[in-house]
């Protein structure tokens, strides 16, 4: 298919244009009806085919006789626009004409969100440095994303840098111009040349006023104020040498700042403190978190201390082994490591087994001595078993073990099982 096919989209977004070809599974086809899903290609189209980071436009196509919407549009070898379409109703034909309608609100998010892309890549520069150089992007009427090649992640304070340099341009309501020129002649006035595009002998320049310059087939913004706002949402490595900025513009930047300022009133109504107050109201309570944390920490070790106490008395001996075996209830995990070392510490020779229950979960911890260990008594065999009888699993040393289960009703078994499994060596 070589015949030419004109993309007016830069100027206008509705057009009637003549359908050349209807395409089915690489098939040429006459005509196609209500519920098939075909690749159309016109004389003209104001649709934008995805390229260049943006994504294709969507619309409907009609005539007296049909209406087609229009999903997806890429390029042809030859370049001519390719329009994936379904046919609603009625039935199409080859050589008949057609109105093509973009859908006019995403197109206007994506040209102000392709145009802040340029604004953004200009102020990185100038932030960061000449060695910045585009290396992907994405422009859709929801945001934009922009890769590039930079050494380390950005500072807080050089975002926001950014995102003020970017947004000052946009107040100052440059006019956007696109002119086609010779490349040579593009390259003289510093226009900068974009990621993974082909470029002819005639190309489209792209000037934001005096601010930037680039070679790009998009669509633009008639002047910068049309983007209303610009908002970076995310800053993040990609790859080795490789970061990608997120941001939006327009409506869905408001849209994005409105919920930050919802959740400040929120918590601000939480806190019972004026928005600007709130800052220094979190740092106090995260300050009094802190203290109540470790008069916690420190009351829970006199509680571990208090019980521990009490069970050192339930130690017994069994099969000629000093044996303490016991079940307690929510002790925080490395307390309960520490009573088991108490333990072994306070007893000199012994076999320490503690069930310790949190809420439905019980954990099965077992320390001993070594002089134990060495008559063969192996501390990770026993909580594996006894773990097993709660419908869990666990394992470990010799001398020191630790396993989980969720069946708390038989951790009563389980400390039995212990006794028993002593009495068998």
């Amino acid at each position: 298919i070589k015949e030419h096919s004109l993309f007016i989209g830069y100027q206008e977004l509705e057009v009637e244009g003549k359908l050349l070809y209807i395409l089915q599974d690489d098939k040429l086809l006459r005509e196609a009806k209500e519920g098939m899903e075909v690749q159309l290609i016109f004389n003209k189209t104001p649709f934008y085919a995805e390229s260049g980071g943006q994504v294709a436009d969507t619309g409907v196509i009609v005539n007296d006789d049909a209406k087609l919407v229009v999903n997806e549009v890429t390029k042809a070898p030859n370049g001519q626009h390719l329009h994936l379409c379904k046919v609603i109703s009625g039935k199409i034909e080859v050589g008949s004409n057609y109105y093509l309608k973009v859908n006019k609100y995403p197109r206007d998010l994506t040209t102000r969100n392709h145009t802040a892309t340029h604004l953004l890549h200009k102020a990185l520069k100038m932030v960061l440095g000449d060695h910045i150089a585009q290396a992907g992007s994405y422009v859709g009427s929801d945001r934009l994303r922009f890769d590039f090649n930079h050494f380390e992640a950005i500072s807080k304070k050089d975002l926001e840098k950014i995102e003020k340099i970017v947004n000052e341009q946009i107040v100052a309501n440059l006019q956007v111009k696109c002119e086609e020129m010779p490349i040579a002649k593009a390259k003289e006035k510093g226009a900068i040349a974009l990621f993974s595009e082909k470029y002819g002998d005639i190309v489209r320049v792209v000037s934001t006023g005096e601010f930037s310059k680039e070679l790009c087939g998009g669509c633009h913004v008639n002047r910068t104020s049309e983007i209303g706002l610009f908002k970076i949402i995310s800053e993040s490595g990609i790859g080795a040498g490789i970061r990608r900025i997120e941001a939006v513009t327009s409506e869905k930047a408001i849209e994005y700042t409105q919920t930050f300022i919802h959740s400040v009133e929120t918590i601000s109504l939480l806190l019972k403190a004026n928005p600007q107050d709130i800052t220094t109201k979190v740092k106090a309570l995260l300050e009094e978190n802190k203290q109540l944390a470790k008069e916690l920490a420190s009351l829970n070790q006199k509680i571990a201390n208090e019980k521990a106490n009490s069970l050192l008395e339930q130690a017994s001996i069994i099969n000629g082994y000093t044996v303490l075996s016991a079940i307690v209830h929510n002790i925080e995990i490395n307390a309960l490591r520490n009573m088991v070392d108490n333990f072994k510490s306070q007893l000199k020779s012994a076999v320490v087994v503690l069930a310790n229950i949190t809420q439905d979960k019980v954990v099965f911890m077992c320390g001993i001595t070594n002089d134990y260990v060495d008559k063969g008594l192996n501390a990770g065999q026993l909580v594996k078993e006894m773990a097993k009888i709660c419908g869990g699993n666990g394992g470990g040393r010799a001398d020191f073990a630790q396993a989980g289960a969720n069946n708390t009703q038989n951790v009563d078994k389980a400390i039995k099982f212990a006794s028993e499994f002593i009495k068998s060596k």
